[in-house]
């Protein structure tokens, strides 16, 4: 029988999302599954899918529709942004893949219940990575990485700002959503050196999906947390989050 979004067909695959303000590390994560899985990770990163319809030429109304949206670090609507994640990811279906890992995809509790409802985020298949690091040190790894770039392509602080405070406002009601689906989230503590946060990204990963074929695929829902870098209880820091961002400096 043809796989189809939301059929059982969906309990082979095991889908890695990871969630994080910008500069937290959540790149630097995928950079690093890419370089140990190769091709047997598929990516669906929002990111890379909306740059990509910036650049194509063959899609100028998408640039003169959304593209000063993007330019100031806003969201796009959520029906374009699940319709670009749902095409990135049955592509992936087409090619065979299945090990998926999911970047920007799930910013709000309606876009949460969406991939619940295409079966890629359950409890039995799924694991939701949070990346939790300050304002502040998202704003150093802005600042420096926007310095690097030429001149015209240099974002400021300001619409950093900006779209850390509206990553902030959703993210507790993306954290409730998760739990009232079985879905408990794993925090990982995104200040450390950003090495450290793509290793713990990795053994999230590895946790799921082995690396090599002679290591056994553990279960989903029943592995623990490696390394004792997943810390911070759901409920608290949903919490937490709401009154003190300092509260996830270590």
């Amino acid at each position: 029988m043809a796989h189809t979004i939301g059929s059982a067909g969906n309990r082979e695959e095991r889908h890695l999302f990871k969630f994080g303000p910008n500069c937290s590390g959540k790149g630097y994560g995928i950079d690093k599954l890419k370089k140990v899985y190769g091709h047997r990770i598929w990516i669906v990163a929002m990111g890379d899918l909306v740059r990509a319809r910036l650049k194509d030429q063959k899609n100028d109304w998408f640039r003169r529709r959304f593209g000063k949206i993007v330019a100031d670090r806003k969201l796009l609507p959520d029906d374009v942004m699940m319709s670009m994640a749902r095409d990135r990811y049955e592509e992936g279906i087409f090619e065979g893949r299945r090990f998926f890992a999911w970047d920007g995809v799930g910013r709000n509790s309606d876009q949460i219940a969406t991939l619940i409802g295409w079966g890629v985020l359950t409890p039995a298949n799924a694991r939701a990575l949070v990346l939790m690091a300050s304002k502040d040190i998202c704003r150093l790894r802005h600042d420096h990485r926007s310095a690097l770039k030429p001149d015209g392509h240099r974002t400021d602080t300001h619409k950093f700002e900006e779209g850390y405070e509206v990553y902030l406002k959703n993210m507790p009601g993306v954290i409730d959503a998760l739990h009232e689906s079985g879905n408990t989230p794993h925090f990982i503590n995104a200040n450390n050196d950003l090495d450290q946060v793509a290793d713990a990204v990795l053994a999230q990963a590895r946790q799921m999906w082995p690396v090599h074929r002679q290591e056994a695929k553990p279960d989903v829902a029943n592995s623990h947390p490696l390394n004792g870098r997943i810390v911070y209880d759901a409920r608290s820091i949903s919490m937490a989050w709401k009154l003190n961002e300092q509260s996830f400096t270590s």
